[in-house]
């Protein structure tokens, strides 16, 4: 099994309890190394945290993983961290500290879950206010240590099994080649011509308000991984005509006029709707959605403007299969982790296929007044500019660092039009659909195909009630189906706000509008820490029942 050179470690850090406003700081830091677990305790949060860096200052060759630590614990080290810094949207992927000696990374990106799935204690974050800490300072220690050795049990385990990468992406792209896929490279100008006909999920309101009465909800086996399985976009060679191919499989591109009832994507101002109208618009279309949207009579091409058309294609099945039987196996033996990393492998190799090189860029923070040095050979754009000075008395530099390796964004893009193809058949199957997302359908009655292998629907819940008001926004009354029978319960969605199920629902009935103040803050190398407060308009919620762009 491949192994990191570098030995790991795992930290972590509580602060004051979060509350709107509030400055925060740490007040105690915890770290363990596999066999001995460390705090470092201090009311006054310079002192915590310079306790904690004098100690790893006789440490090397050690990597520290935090979990979100890039969106929280690491901004707390900013004034002790080497100039140069790697962010990955907005987040602090990979830092180091004492010339390099330490290393810092943060393990979202290879386990994007919340640790309490696996284990984690559960604590009174009151607990945690100056004044009272320091009576439950023995509980708060051992909640920290709980959080410090779980991670380390996850990182170390994920090391041993896929090797030191920084990212899930990686490692799965990694795997995939294992299996015997040959990834092909593609070039600048092809990822130019190919990257309008790249979209994601399915995510639409058909209906909204309260719905009371028996509803389904039902979701797909594994919907990527099933849509992997088919032979997809392969290499840059293409060939390009001016009309349709007479060929089943779906992995080409057109750009079209056409009349879509519901059939196609069409992105306007960045935003992403399925028009279902008559009015004629130019759609950058995959061959998946086009043949679907002419199977169900929901799709009138006009004009054809131009089609492209792979030269090769290849299947992820051998991948595919290959986790999918670890998950079942590891799902039957009770083993949480190997149930988890197949899980995560499955759903995360076909996204690195989109991924865009010129969208890259490197940091680098010094001492205020301070400026990097720029390399005279480096072109103009390439060169340092200033970016933001943070709370710390540091100044952010950025510079345009692409990496103009491409690997093929129709593949990516050939795979999740498979699954919106899927979705648009099977909604129109479906009785009274209120609601869909990516992978999922809110209806009356589903009548798609139903089973346990990949690809299948499946009964998620009965639903007894259904309150729905804009995408990611919702609560159900759901009698889940369990192996011990139907056990009722609610499920919401309040994508970027926290709202209980009776908030939703009485939001839509009464038509009333709800002000949330998020009383964690979003923390930012730019901004620093921020507090976001936002009103909800739940007064006219028919007006998110939106199919067609203005």
């Amino acid at each position: 099994m491949p192994r990191t050179k570098k030995r790991i470690a795992t930290g972590d850090c509580e602060t004051n309890p979060f509350k709107f406003g509030d400055d925060l700081a740490p007040f105690v830091w915890g770290h363990y190394d596999g066999e001995t677990y460390q705090y470092f305790w201090n009311d006054d949060q310079k002192i915590c945290t310079a306790d904690y860096v004098e100690y790893l200052r006789d440490e090397s060759d050690l990597t520290i993983y935090f979990h979100n630590g890039g969106k929280f614990d690491l901004h707390f080290l900013l004034e002790y961290l080497d100039p140069d810094i790697m962010i990955i949207n907005g987040r602090i992927a990979k830092a180091t500290m004492f010339d390099g000696q330490i290393e810092f990374r943060d393990s979202w990106l290879i386990l994007p879950i919340a640790l309490a799935q696996y284990d984690k204690d559960q604590i009174d974050y009151q607990k945690f206010v100056p004044g009272e800490r320091n009576k439950h300072k023995n509980e708060i220690i051992r909640y920290l240590r709980k959080d410090c050795t779980s991670l380390y049990e996850l990182c170390d385990e994920f090391i041993k099994r896929f090797g030191n990468n920084l990212t899930l992406a990686s490692t799965a792209f990694k795997e995939l080649k294992k299996t015997g896929y040959t990834v092909q490279n593609t070039y600048e100008n092809f990822d130019k011509q190919m990257r309008p006909f790249y979209f994601g999920g399915r995510v639409q309101c058909f209906d909204v308000g309260n719905f009371i009465g028996h509803y389904e909800y039902f979701d797909i086996n594994s919907a990527y991984p099933w849509a992997m399985k088919f032979r997809h976009w392969h290499g840059p060679q293409m060939m390009c005509q001016l009309k349709m191919p007479e060929t089943e499989n779906g992995s080409f591109y057109a750009k079209i006029d056409a009349v879509s009832k519901g059939a196609l994507p069409y992105r306007f101002e960045n935003k992403l709707y399925f028009p279902d109208d008559d009015k004629i618009r130019t759609y950058f279309a995959s061959g998946w959605e086009i043949q679907t949207g002419l199977e169900t009579g929901t799709l009138d091409i006009k004009k054809v403007h131009l089609v492209n058309k792979p030269l090769l294609t290849a299947d992820f099945c051998e991948y595919v299969d290959k986790f999918f039987a670890e998950k079942a196996s590891a799902k039957l033996n009770g083993d949480f982790i190997a149930e988890l990393f197949a899980k995560l492998m499955l759903n995360s190799a076909y996204g690195k296929f989109g991924q865009d090189g010129r969208s890259f860029e490197k940091f680098c923070i010094v001492e205020q007044g301070e400026w990097p040095e720029n390399n005279p050979s480096w072109e103009h754009d390439m060169r340092w500019r200033y970016y933001a000075d943070t709370d710390t008395g540091h100044t952010l530099f950025v510079r345009s660092d692409p990496q103009y390796k491409f690997y093929n964004v129709a593949t990516a893009a050939s795979v999740t039009a498979k699954v919106r193809a899927f979705m648009w058949e099977s909604l129109l199957s479906s009785d009274t659909p209120l609601y869909c997302d990516t992978d999922s359908i809110i209806c009356k009655k589903f009548n798609g195909k139903i089973g346990a292998e990949l690809g299948a629907w499946k009964l998620e819940a009965d639903l007894t009630e259904a309150h729905i008001a804009q995408r990611k926004m919702y609560a159900l009354r759901v009698n889940p189906v369990t192996e011990y029978g139907p056990i009722d319960q609610v499920k919401t969605a309040s994508k970027g706000v926290r709202l209980q199920y009776n908030e939703i629902k009485d939001a839509i009935k009464y038509a009333k509008n709800i002000e949330f103040k998020k009383d964690a803050p979003a923390m930012s190398l730019k901004y620093g820490p921020r507090y976001f407060a936002r009103e909800i308009n739940f007064e006219n919620i028919q007006k998110n029942i939106v199919r067609n762009p203005n």
